[in-house]
């Protein structure tokens, strides 16, 4: 499904981290993803086990269990990528980070690996999760929200400023 919107200037476009199906946010099985408390984007069903940096942007955060990277935009706004639902519980076991906190990064540049089939034999879903955080100076709209989607290719939604 598209969606289009009247971009205003400074967009940024983000790009899939990695190959899968996309997936509603209201069809992840997480109340407080499913209802927009993270923010706006989309959930991918991953295929492949590598994430790759979404835009071009500052590495602002790394959970200390390895599943969750937060990123600066080259516009400003920020983004959070999510590996799993309930995935913190594995302490990073089935985690390995690719990059640190301040660094740099381009679309495309590896951000962290994880083992698919770990994630999936702990029962937990494995979903990578892309995500706006809500910000009135910043309007989020989704490119494609189902569908197969290509790592570094498909653009999956745009940040503009508000």
């Amino acid at each position: 499904m598209f969606f289009s919107k009247k971009k205003k200037g400074n967009v940024v476009e983000i790009l899939a981290p990695v190959d899968g199906d996309a997936v509603p946010l209201e069809d992840v099985r997480d109340q407080v993803i499913a209802q927009g408390l993270m923010g706006e984007g989309i959930a991918i069903d991953p295929i492949n086990e590598t994430v790759f940096a979404p835009c071009e942007g500052e590495i602002t955060h790394i959970s200390e269990q390895e599943h969750v990277i937060g990123m600066r935009c080259e516009n400003g706004s920020n983004i959070l990528i999510h590996v799993g639902i309930n995935t913190g519980e594995l302490h990073g076991e089935g985690f390995e980070i690719l990059t640190r906190v301040n660094d740099y990064v381009y679309a495309g540049t590896p951000l962290l690996s994880f083992d698919l089939a770990y994630i999936k034999e702990k029962g937990l879903c494995p979903y990578v999760i892309t995500v706006s955080p809500k910000n009135e100076k910043y309007d989020v709209s989704i490119e494609l929200d189902h569908g197969e989607v290509q790592a570094n290719e498909s653009v999956i939604f745009m940040i503009d400023e508000a």
